[in-house]
């Protein structure tokens, strides 16, 4: 076959003959002449390019003769690391044994060039690949010749061995759980010794259980505290379950009637126990501050969170308050000025809270300074009573402003967030030496780090209500009308007008505003809004359809006049009174060309969970919000809907949403 080849390459020679004796039948002289010039170039050019194609294959061939003589070759072919020989298309030329026996027949007869092994074979110089069960090393070394030509020798070392030592190594890594049983107190308050002594052992062996299951070693540490220490590979199988644990201690029936609930940090990927016991006890502390009733899991690369997806009951006691009090106290002897921050678009809750501590630090003889930006303020009229009472009017500063009270005995307190990205002013953050954190939002990732004072309840209604609670062990007793306004605006806004997540002590914080002054009717006043914003919150309300049943979506296309965040937070709040709504979000995109979402719902389902999943989302699990930057409404829409999928995926056994 190979003899016939040339005669093949000039097979194109036959169709020129008839051609040109038509040319010379049908043209005049002058033309018939140039046309035969012109076949006798092609026949030239096609000799030169099959004398070229001709010489490289020869030199190649050469080459290849050159470089394995007889000797040489031998000990390739005998050579037991597989070899294999490619052209710089990575085109295969030349393989010995060990390379056969290594691939298989069956991948042999399929295998023409070396990119099939690996894509990027050709540009580096060693390749992990895998084939036929087995993991080698490939290493490449480059043969040229001529001056273009090149030839790719690959040797292939088994590394089998090593990757199943390497993965055997990492599943048996050392992890660290805490557990703790989150609602204790709620759960054995007021039984008999002999329940308790019953309920607890009943829990106690479900735990051991399951521990046992996976090999590990449990302590009993203090009543509901429990130390979980277990290898790598059984932290694979409970992420897989979802640390179906949970749902068993959940599911149990107590004297009590109440449910037992449990709290799971765990510390993977740690060099030492030490570091993964500490990397554990973080992680359980951001499970509590996110509600409870879930599993966080701290990896090297961040957390990854299971369950928290019932709703928590309140836990909440005046001791940590009073020893929050306390402490606050003592950081506020050391310092002369106290700048009040909140997040961005400011609320009631923000602006309320603000005010409540400016209070404190006048009270106590400080210069307070509430930084605002009035371009992104929703507080509306609110903030305007308040620059125009002369008590109040100058206790409001800029960003720019703020800057200059910057100094050794200042200190920056955050209110209503623990996100420093979602500040007011994140570059003040970043220079202030001292910070404190008060908030009632679930924990999130990329909370301030490191604070000085750090006041997270999740369990309270709203920050408003934890800044009135410190008023009693801070001895701010009386304080004026106005501010006691700003604060009831701030509780009425969170609980939705004291319909959600309320208990005694979001009463016992209003009546002590009611006390002081607080006018509920000014106060209603606080949330009207203009004609534009309520016709926006009316076509927010009038687009909204149900998705999956249970979930309420509206957007509003194209640009709205009035202020779009208002009317989208009102219209969420408006949607979940329709007939089967169990959560709503509204959409929107501003003008910068981001889509804001709002969430809201009565419990059911946690729309923190849902929203948190977009970069900038978080916030409670009755409320939430996110920010999918530089996306498209109904791009949006659609990553709204699938991290709704997802979130029912996920969903307890027994969920009727599901």
């Amino acid at each position: 076959m190979k003899r016939l080849h040339p005669f093949l390459d000039r097979l194109s020679y036959l169709f020129l003959i008839p051609a040109g004796i038509f040319a010379g039948l049908t043209a005049e002289r002058k033309i018939w002449l140039p046309l035969c010039i012109l076949f006798a170039l092609c026949i030239i050019a096609n000799e030169i390019r099959l004398f070229i194609s001709t010489r490289r294959k020869k030199n190649l061939a050469h080459a290849i003769v050159d470089m394995l003589n007889m000797t040489s070759q031998k000990r390739l072919v005998d050579f037991p690391v597989p070899i294999v020989i490619s052209d710089e298309k990575g085109i295969i030329l030349w393989y010995n044994e060990a390379f056969t026996d290594a691939t298989g027949e069956q991948t042999l007869l399929a295998l023409h060039n070396v990119r099939q092994l690996n894509k990027d074979i050709l540009e580096q110089r060693i390749s992990d690949l895998r084939f036929d069960g087995k993991c080698y090393s490939a290493y490449m070394d480059c043969y040229r010749f001529g001056e273009q030509n090149e030839m790719f020798i690959f040797y292939l070392f088994d590394t089998t061995e090593h990757h199943l030592l390497k993965r055997e190594y990492k599943r048996s890594r050392p992890v660290v759980a805490h557990l703790m049983v989150d609602n204790y107190d709620e759960v054995f308050t007021g039984l008999k010794e002999t329940e308790r002594s019953n309920a607890m052992a009943l829990i106690d062996e479900t735990i051991d259980q399951w521990a046992q299951e996976s090999g590990g070693i449990l302590c009993h540490g203090e009543r509901e505290r429990y130390l979980f220490v277990f290898e790598n590979r059984a932290l694979t199988e409970f992420e897989k379950t979802r640390f179906d644990i949970m749902d068993r201690i959940r599911n149990m029936q107590t004297p009590s009637k109440l449910s037992p609930t449990l709290s799971i940090g765990v510390g993977a990927d740690a060099e030492s126990f030490a570091k993964a016991e500490e990397a554990a006890r973080g992680a359980l502390d951001m499970a509590l501050s996110r509600g409870g009733d879930q599993a966080a899991v701290k990896h090297a690369g961040g957390y990854t969170f299971y369950g928290g997806r019932s709703t928590a009951g309140a836990r909440r006691t005046r001791v940590k308050t009073r020893v929050i009090a306390n402490a606050l106290s003592e950081h506020l002897k050391e310092i002369d000025t106290l700048l009040i921050m909140g997040h961005a678009y400011g609320d009631m809750d923000c602006l309320g809270a603000a005010v409540g501590m400016a209070r404190i630090a006048i009270q106590r003889g400080l210069e307070a300074k509430i930084i605002v930006d009035e371009d992104t303020d929703l507080t509306g009229r609110l903030l305007q009573d308040l620059r125009a009472d002369p008590s109040h009017a100058d206790w409001f500063i800029n960003r720019k402003e703020a800057a200059e009270y910057l100094g050794k005995r200042t200190a920056v307190v955050v209110v209503d967030t623990h996100r420093a990205d979602s500040t007011v002013a994140p570059e003040i953050l970043k220079k202030a030496k001292t910070v404190y954190v008060i908030d009632h939002h679930r924990k999130g990732v990329d909370c301030i780090e490191e604070p000085q004072l750090l006041y997270q309840e999740p369990y309270a209604s709203s920050t408003c209500e934890m800044v009135t609670e410190l008023f009693q062990y801070m001895d701010v007793y009386t304080f004026p009308p106005i501010e006691a306004n700003a604060l009831l605006a701030g509780i009425c806004l969170d609980t939705k007008n004291f319909t959600i997540r309320t208990n005694t002590c979001t009463f016992d914080a209003s009546a002590t505003l009611r006390k002081a002054g607080a006018d509920t009717v000014a106060v209603k006043q606080y949330f009207q809004t203009d004609m534009e914003t309520y016709r926006n919150k009316v076509k927010f309300v009038s687009a909204a359809e149900l998705y999956r049943k249970h979930f309420a979506i509206a957007h509003l296309p194209g640009e709205g006049h009035g202020n779009l965040k208002i009317a989208a937070a009102q219209a969420a709040d408006e949607m979940l009174s329709v007939d089967g709504a169990k959560a709503s979000f509204t959409l929107f995109t501003d003008k910068n060309g981001n889509t804001n979402i709002s969430g809201r719902s009565y419990g059911e389902v946690n729309v923190q969970l849902i929203l948190e999943k977009f970069k900038n989302g978080g916030g409670h699990l009755t409320m939430a919000g996110a920010l999918a930057e530089k996306t498209g409404v109904a791009e949006a829409k659609e990553q709204l809907m699938a991290y709704i999928d997802e979130y029912l995926a996920e969903a307890l056994p027994g969920n009727p949403l599901k």
